[in-house]
This record gives structure tokens, sequence and C-alpha cells, in this order.
């Protein structure tokens, strides 16, 4: 008797997301950088990740700075960019509007700072 496969419903719609703008070969380092990312998970990937804090004080203008995200954005492919399946292309996605969460810890007592931070 031949058993019956076991069929797993998946919703996912490949049609959904941003509309893809070009696919470029990815190059030799991009490649390397993908292979790192594959093989070593999410260690792997933390270690090609960048990241930076500021401190602002003062008044800050949100929509200026939204408008010159937004610009940034819409300025460098990298940051609409991702991997194929395979290492092998990167995927230049069309300009869509980014998610943008702003959030202040002004008006937080300092020791729900610190435990606000480390959830973040």
């Amino acid at each position: 008797m031949i058993a019956e496969p076991n069929i797993i419903s998946i919703d996912y719609d490949p049609f959904v997301g941003p509309s893809i703008e070009k696919t470029v070969p990815s190059t030799e380092a991009q490649q390397e950088v993908w292979l790192s990312c594959v093989i070593g998970g999410v260690e792997g990937n933390l270690a090609y990740n960048e990241s930076l804090a500021l401190q602002i004080h003062g008044n800050v203008d949100l929509n200026i700075m939204r408008e010159a995200l937004k610009m940034l954005v819409s300025r460098h492919e990298s940051l609409r960019s991702s991997f194929s399946g395979d290492g092998t292309k990167m995927i230049i996605y069309e300009y869509s509007e980014p998610v943008i969460d702003y959030s202040t810890l002004a008006m937080v007592p300092l020791l729900n700072n610190k435990i606000k931070l480390t959830h973040f």
C-alpha cells in the first residue's frame, strides 16, 4: 500500500510584495556574504550588519526626517535589494515607501528606558 503524502498548506502568495525593478548578477564578494549567512545562520547574518545610535538633543522635525529617509531609500538600490534564493543574483525592488516607526523615551522613567531598550 502506498502511503498518502503529508501535504502541509502554506499561506504564501509570491505576487504580494514590492515589484521587482531588475535583477543583476551578484559579485563574488556578495556571493561570499550570502554563503556565510546561509552557513552561519543568524550569527553569520549579524556579522554583516552595521548599527549606529544617535542621541538627538532638541526638537526634531519628523516630517523632514521621514522625507530624508524616503529619499535615501529611493536613491540607493542596496537599500531595496535582496539575494535570490541561490545567491547568484541581486533582486532590486522598485521603490516603495518605507515603513518608519518613531518612538521616544523622553517621557518614560529612566529605569523603564533601560528595560525598553533591552527589548528593542
